[in-house]
């Protein structure tokens, strides 16, 4: 029987996830919340200000 020309090792050191977790981890996470969550913040405080300004208005009768 012929042996197959590669092997089945798994080399963990090769395999490590230390420079990702150091190196872009902290950039991916910057990046979700500054186009993530500082937007949705910003428009679901911008939306809630102009409904309690507009409460009881003839704009918020006609809606």
């Amino acid at each position: 029987m012929k042996w197959p020309w590669f092997s089945f090792e798994v080399d963990y050191d090769y395999f490590t996830f230390r420079t990702f977790r150091k190196k872009y981890w902290p950039k991916i996470q910057l990046a979700i919340i500054f186009f993530y969550v500082l937007p949705t913040l910003f428009f679901f405080v911008e939306g809630l200000i102009k409904k309690l300004e507009t409460k009881g208005t003839f704009t918020d009768i006609q809606n």
